[in-house]
This record gives C-alpha cells, structure tokens and sequence, in this order.
C-alpha cells in the first residue's frame, strides 16, 4: 500500500482524497487545535501531532515511524503562503517560504502535492 505525510494537515481534505485512493497517511500535523481535533476524529488510525513543524526534528520522526528518508511516496499539505501569495506581504524572507524544502531535504518523498496561494 503507498504511504503518505501531511502537513499542514488542517481538517485532512487532501488526507479524504489519498485515503479514498488507498493510502496509508502515516503522520500528519497542524498548529491549529481544532483542526487537529476534527483530523482525529476522521483520521483514527494516522498518527497526528498539533504542533508547529517549524520544531519537529523529522529525522527523528521518521525514525519513530519505523521509516528511512525515501521510504514515504508521497508528502502532502497547505503550507503557509503569506510570505509569497499576492493577498500576503510577499517578502523574500519569509521564514514561512523555506518550510517545504526543509522536510522534503529529509523525508525524500518520491512525489510532493502542496496547494497554496497564488
């Protein structure tokens, strides 16, 4: 069965879609509490986190999960767009725009599905 990670995970719209494809969600996080409480509720059996990822030492994460970097096919999610969407302030350094290359540098997913704003 191929395997997925969410973050950003909110309510877990994509996680419906890779659920209804037969996916095992391995993980999933979001800083936002009731989004994590509606996740659990629907998700019971994906292990997910309320917390902010910009701390979450992945490496370590994909340890606990019995993973190795590459071994997840797919990482999914809605980052933090603020830092380059035109309804945002659009500044270069915006801590939130290296999110995604940090976790992709780690879990090495064979494919990325990310939405954000334009």
């Amino acid at each position: 069965m191929p395997t997925a990670i969410s973050l950003f995970a909110g309510a877990g719209g994509g996680s419906l879609g890779f659920q209804r494809a037969q996916y095992q969600l391995l993980y999933a996080a979001d800083v936002n509490p009731t989004a994590v409480a509606t996740y659990k509720h629907n998700f019971p059996a994906t292990a997910y986190f309320q917390e902010d990822i910009h701390h979450t030492d992945f490496q370590q994460l994909l340890q606990s999960l019995s993973l190795k970097s590459g071994s997840v096919d797919f990482l999914i999610g809605g980052p933090p767009c603020q830092g380059f969407s035109t309804a945002g302030t659009r500044l270069g350094d915006d801590p939130r725009n290296t999110l995604l290359q940090q976790y992709v540098r780690v879990i090495l997913p064979l494919l990325i599905i990310f939405e954000g704003g334009k």
